[in-house]
């Protein structure tokens, strides 16, 4: 493939890239249809846990597609959550990749962690290119607009972890009148609280998405697991799948 640019002052130089082999350095944006997917089956009832199976090995570098779980039997008890996430040190350390649930939904139940996402607009795993990175996150309480940083306490169906890294960029309340991107400046994962400076003011309720870029790369090698954080009661739901689409 030959690439280049031309306007009115003439032609830059070409740049040539082979695609004729399977050689690195990939053509930047070239899909190389490199991909696949990383597959967990846990049968029975759910239980919370941490590491539930064998990790499993990344066989080939790639970017992250999606990640998504579902189970065979669902529950209308309340909701699971999830945290899938990898290691470069042979378990050493952990990494997140990404939190989810599968959340409440009557009158018969969610079976997959993107049911409630795709009832909102978002596309189902087939048509997606990057993560879904969104479990429900809502604000739970107002917030008024001001200069100075506020700390605010959020809720979601899917995690019983907040799920924001310090100094990431959120979308609140994203395609709303007041709509805005914020930078996380603290946050508290177990009362799932966030610090951050507002220029709008929102109602409890409004929505907190994180951003999906970049997204994490799995390098050859790299562990994958992941934790069951929190189930339903009486009933949790039973035969669950995680998926990591490469």
């Amino acid at each position: 493939m030959l690439v280049g640019v031309a306007n009115n002052f003439g032609y830059s130089p070409f740049t040539v890239w082979p695609l004729s082999h399977h050689s690195e350095p990939f053509m930047p944006g070239d899909r190389t249809c490199n991909g696949g997917a990383y597959t967990f089956q846990i049968p029975g009832a759910l239980a919370v846990a941490d590491t539930v199976v064998i990790p499993m090995r990344v066989q080939d570098s790639a970017s992250i597609r999606c990640i998504y779980a579902h189970v065979q039997t669902p529950t209308t008890d309340g909701q699971s959550a999830y945290l899938v996430k990898m290691s470069r040190d042979d378990g050493a350390t952990w990494e997140v990749l990404e939190y989810m649930g599968i959340a409440q939904m009557l009158p018969d139940g969610a079976k997959n962690t993107y049911d409630f996402v795709v009832s909102q607009g978002y596309g189902k795993p087939v048509t997606r290119r990057l993560p879904y990175n969104e479990f429900g996150i809502i604000l739970l309480e107002d917030v008024v607009a001001g200069p100075g940083q506020q700390t605010i306490q959020a809720a979601s169906y899917g995690a019983s972890r907040l799920g924001f890294d310090v100094g990431e960029f959120v979308h609140v309340n994203l395609g709303q009148a007041d709509e805005e991107y914020v930078q996380v400046l603290a946050a508290d994962q177990e009362a799932q609280t966030f610090t951050a400076v507002f220029t709008m003011s929102h109602s409890i309720g409004a929505t907190v998405r994180p951003t999906i870029w970049p997204t994490a790369i799995l390098n050859e090698g790299d562990s994958l697991a992941f934790d069951i954080l929190g189930v339903a009661s009486p009933d949790p739901g039973s035969d669950l799948t995680v998926v990591i689409q490469t």
